[in-house]
């Protein structure tokens, strides 16, 4: 995924209360391929304009991947996590977050 196609899937992701996984995921994607070198000198830079675009703050962002990196992780431990597949469930961040400090 090219940065500027990331960020038309980020916009108004606040407002239009996106899913955390899909906006994780997208994000994480960018960070992750190293996509953000196409235009931005740094990954701090790439997040700041996910940021804006978003809606959501560039902390949130980290968090959000934080998380589904957790996730992605402990497959090996618990099998593939079907939170991050299934979105018929409601996921709350603030509750996957609890999980991860558990861990």
């Amino acid at each position: 995924m090219l940065t500027s196609q990331a960020l038309t899937a980020l916009e108004g992701a606040k407002i239009d209360k996106k899913d955390w996984r899909e906006v994780s995921g997208v994000v994480s994607e960018i960070l992750q391929s190293k996509a953000w070198r196409e235009e931005y000198p740094t990954p701090t830079a790439w997040l700041e304009a996910a940021s804006e675009v978003s809606g959501y703050s560039s902390a949130i962002l980290r968090r959000m991947c934080a998380v589904r990196s957790f996730l992605e992780n402990v497959k090996d431990d618990f099998g593939a996590p079907q939170i991050l597949v299934d979105n018929s469930t409601r996921a709350p961040i603030a509750t996957m977050e609890i999980l991860k400090r558990v861990h």
